[in-house]
């Protein structure tokens, strides 16, 4: 989550991500942080943008529209009656805002297992359903990058060495 607010705020301000990469161009960010309420994502930022001139924060200030969504259902998909897999409302509200509100530069989103929603970690179709709406944002004005957290299993390598995508945790089709 730190990591991702610090690149919201790159990608804002046009500054080096972690001191070392550089975005191509700056503009506006969408964070959507579901484990946090609109105070922490707030004072996150604050954090975030400290080393930062005026100016830089002034573009943080400008680009990013941050918002806490904890305590609510974020869910990008449902399953309906039939047990088939869609979006949900909740998925056609907030890509109607993001479209009415773009041009965007990137999306992110945190954690995918409050996002992606029913089955979205632990069963392939879902998964593959969840993709297919993230992919979807990304056709939105600006043609946002779309990036979104996913927890790694509790038995990933951590110290024993590297990470990768088989640390994904729950269903591949997401790696």
């Amino acid at each position: 989550t730190f990591a991702l607010m610090q690149l919201a705020v790159a990608i804002a301000s046009g500054t080096k991500w972690l001191d070392r990469y550089q975005p191509t161009r700056k503009g506006a960010v969408f964070l959507g942080l579901a484990e946090e309420d609109d105070d922490e994502v707030q004072r996150r930022l604050c954090d975030a943008s400290r080393g930062l001139d005026e100016y830089a924060r002034s573009e943080v200030a400008r680009n990013i529209a941050a918002h806490g969504f904890t305590g609510h259902d974020v869910a990008f998909l449902r399953r309906a009656p039939d047990k088939s897999i869609g979006a949900s409302e909740w998925f056609d509200t907030i890509k109607a805002e993001l479209a009415a509100r773009g041009p965007w530069r990137a999306i992110i989103l945190d954690p995918w297992s409050r996002w992606g929603g029913v089955d979205a970690e632990t069963d392939a179709h879902a998964a593959t359903s969840g993709v297919r709406l993230l992919e979807a944002l990304t056709r939105l004005e600006g043609a946002p990058a779309v990036i979104v957290a996913h927890h790694t299993r509790k038995a990933s390598k951590g110290s024993t060495g590297p990470a990768d995508a088989s640390d994904a945790r729950g269903s591949s089709a997401f790696v």
